[in-house]
């Protein structure tokens, strides 16, 4: 069904530099090519033993954050879901540990990850984009 939601030349230009040219920009061939190679990296057994664990661990992690600070004082759930998500998403994509729900203060990753989402949020709503893309930067 994916043959009825094509994403085309303009969602091409504005996102490529930000995602590449795979699965999240591409049509026709190109995409059935990464589609497929997606289908066969993600398997029910990699969800089982990888997707799992790393929110597992994630998770009881953020249970450790939460046992610490909410002794009588508000907590932001919102940035630590945001953390644990990262933390889980650095050790699948990467095998890297982003610690993020036990550091302090800003992510750099993280920080970086925002940016790029709300530009390409930005180059997808704002019709202008090429041309406010050229004088803001």
């Amino acid at each position: 069904n994916f043959e009825n939601y094509i994403k085309g030349e303009i969602t091409s230009r504005q996102l490529s530099d930000i995602l590449g040219n795979g699965i999240f920009v591409a049509d026709g061939a190109v995409w059935r090519f990464h589609r497929k190679t997606a289908a066969n990296i993600f398997t029910t057994r990699l969800y089982r033993d990888l997707v799992q664990g790393a929110f597992k661990s994630s998770a009881n992690n953020l249970c450790s954050v939460l046992n610490h600070r909410c002794l009588g004082e508000a907590v932001d759930l919102q940035s630590l879901f945001l953390r644990l998500t990262l933390d889980a998403f650095g050790k699948l994509t990467f095998g890297l540990e982003f610690n993020a729900l036990v550091t302090e203060g800003p992510n750099e990753f993280g920080d970086a990850f925002d940016f790029l989402t709300s530009e390409a949020d930005l180059r997808v709503t704002n019709s202008l984009w090429p041309l406010t893309d050229q004088i803001l930067f």
